[in-house]
């Protein structure tokens, strides 16, 4: 079994890979999170070896999509709501969103 501090570091380092698989996107980070959420050191190492294997930025290639597909001004704006809101909670933010009566 590992010991406590080993433990950490292992986790840390499978972290910053699945950071590195997100290329900075943070929903690819927030469903690879919710994925691994409370699964143990092995699931982690199997869930990043597939990753690298079938991934090959597929999420992100998606997301990148989706976002390019908006016009400029939607960029900022979305880049700006991502900004300032993040860490809010979503009901927070879909209660000011809904306030601006977009479409």
């Amino acid at each position: 079994m590992l010991s406590r501090e080993k433990f950490r570091m292992s986790i840390l380092q499978l972290s910053l890979e699945v950071v590195s698989h997100a290329k900075g996107l943070p929903l690819a980070l927030k469903v690879w999170g919710s994925f691994l959420r409370n699964r143990d050191i092995n699931e982690w190492r199997s869930a990043i070896e597939d990753m690298r294997i079938n991934s090959k930025s597929e999420i992100h290639e998606k997301l990148k999509i989706s976002y390019d597909g908006l016009e400029t001004a939607e960029q900022y704006i979305f880049l700006d709501i991502a900004c300032i809101l993040r860490g809010e909670e979503k009901d927070y933010i879909m209660e000011i969103l809904e306030s601006c009566h977009l479409s």
